[in-house]
């Protein structure tokens, strides 16, 4: 084959390689876009999501104090108020917990408390704590605390109690188990983890 030297032809394939080499440079460059916009969104996301979620937590902590206990709770309440101080207790894990509504008996022992947020959004709380009373002790407190209240329920299982209600618009879910320290680090006679969530 042969080569064509003429400068018309030289011209023809300047600007042939001339045209390819821009259109791949703004391919490039379209891309880059591209991928920056994307990182952009991404970051807001991300950003809105914290943003959200540090709001649930907000909420779930300024919606302790709004929660109304129901009398006889109170009344429960009073008469094992010397069971009842956790004072020293609650504080090291959370100032959000609403011990208003679900109370520690006989706490000696916090291990684990965290503000959450529901798969529907609504706020709630968990706690793990460790009592110096026994399973039965215990288990007998939260069912007399609860027994007068919506959807109450109490379930038995490999020597676990655990016993649940709704209570002025929260879900409250107690178990009540023979401590374990291996698996929750905690030096005491029964292992108490408690679950709320607004409905």
């Amino acid at each position: 084959m042969k080569i064509l030297t003429k400068p018309i032809f030289l011209l023809f394939y300047a600007a042939l390689i001339a045209t390819t080499i821009g259109i791949s440079v703004w391919r490039s460059n379209q891309h880059n876009q591209v991928v920056s916009v994307d990182t952009e969104q991404t970051q807001d996301a991300v950003t809105s999501d914290n943003t959200n979620s540090s709001d649930s937590s907000t909420t779930a902590a300024a919606d302790s104090s709004e929660i109304v206990v129901p009398e006889e709770m109170t009344a429960i309440i009073a008469e094992n108020q010397e069971k009842l101080d956790s004072s020293g207790v609650i504080d090291d894990v959370t100032k959000t917990y609403p011990e208003n509504l679900v109370p520690l008996y006989d706490a000696v022992q916090a291990g684990d408390s965290n503000p959450i947020t529901t798969e529907n959004g609504q706020p709630g709380w968990t706690l793990i704590y460790g009592s110096a009373s026994d399973v039965s002790e215990v288990s007998s407190f939260y069912q007399e605390y609860l027994k007068d209240q919506t959807d109450y329920a109490v379930t038995q299982t490999d020597g676990s109690t655990k016993i649940s209600a709704v209570v002025s618009g929260w879900n409250l879910s107690i178990t009540v188990s023979p401590n374990n320290p291996e698996r929750t680090g905690l030096d005491t006679k029964s292992d108490i983890t408690v679950l709320i969530s607004q409905v």
